[in-house]
C-alpha cells in the first residue's frame, strides 16, 4: 500500500477503526482489529488512527452511561498502545438514531476523557448539525484537541447532500481553522443520493466547491 501511494503521490491521511465497545475492556476480537490497525499505520507515521463507535445496541438509551464509560475506556486503551508506537489517535462521533454519544450532552462527557487521555478530537461538520449541534461552536470550543475534520452537507429536511447545495455554512468554519493555523486535515464526504447515482461528477463538484471557500 505504501508503495503504491508514493508511487502516484497520494497522501495517507487517517485509517478508520469501527467497533462496538460494549464491554468495560475490548474484547480479543476488538483488541486484535485495534492492533492491526495500529500495525498497518506504522508505516504511515503522519496518519491518524480515527475511531469511530458501531451503534451495535438498537435502544440508545438502554444502559447509556454505561455503554458511554465502557467505550471510552476501550478507546483510551487502543490510544494508549497508539502512542506508544508514535501514533496519534482521534475519536469521531456520529449522529445515527443509536450513537451513544450524539447530543451536546454527551459530547461534554465525551470530551472529559479526549482531554484527559490525550485524544485528538475529529468533528464531523454534518454528523453535528444533524443532531441540532452548532459545528463552529464545538469546533471553537474544543479547537485545542481538533486534529482531523470530516465535512459533509445536510438538508433542512436531513438528507444528506453534495456539498454547497445543504444547510450546512463551511465557510466560517474553513476560515476559524485557517486563522488557528489548522495544521491537518478536512476530508470531504458525500452520502448524497447523487453520489450514489453518479459519483464521479459529484467527487468533483465537491472538489470545485470545496475550492471555492478555501
Amino acid at each position: 500500500m505504501k508503495d503504491l501511494l508514493d508511487e502516484k503521490q497520494v497522501a495517507f491521511a487517517a485509517l478508520v477503526y469501527h467497533a462496538d465497545w460494549l464491554l468495560y475492556g475490548e474484547t480479543d476480537e476488538e483488541r486484535a482489529g485495534a492492533d492491526e490497525a495500529i500495525e498497518f499505520l506504522k508505516h504511515f507515521p503522519t496518519a491518524k488512527l480515527m475511531l469511530a463507535h458501531v451503534a451495535a445496541d438498537p435502544v440508545r438509551e438502554h444502559h447509556l452511561y454505561e455503554k458511554q464509560k465502557n467505550q471510552l475506556k476501550c478507546i483510551a486503551d487502543i490510544a494508549q498502545r497508539a502512542a506508544e508506537e508514535g501514533i496519534v489517535t482521534v475519536y469521531h462521533p456520529n449522529s445515527g438514531d443509536n450513537s451513544i454519544f450524539r447530543y451536546e450532552n454527551d459530547y461534554h462527557i465525551m470530551f472529559d476523557t479526549l482531554y484527559t487521555k490525550g485524544i485528538g478530537y475529529a468533528p464531523d461538520a454534518g454528523h453535528m448539525a444533524n443532531a441540532g449541534i452548532d459545528p463552529l461552536k464545538i469546533i471553537k470550543e474544543h479547537r485545542s484537541i481538533v486534529q482531523h475534520v470530516h465535512f459533509k452537507d445536510m438538508t433542512a429536511d436531513h438528507v444528506w447532500a453534495t456539498m454547497g447545495e445543504g444547510i450546512i455554512d463551511f465557510k466560517p468554519i474553513v476560515d476559524f481553522l485557517k486563522e488557528t493555523n489548522y495544521q491537518g486535515w478536512i476530508m470531504t464526504e458525500d452520502e448524497s443520493p447523487m453520489a450514489v447515482q453518479d459519483s464521479d461528477s459529484v467527487v468533483l463538484a465537491d472538489g470545485k466547491y470545496m475550492h471555492s471557500i478555501m
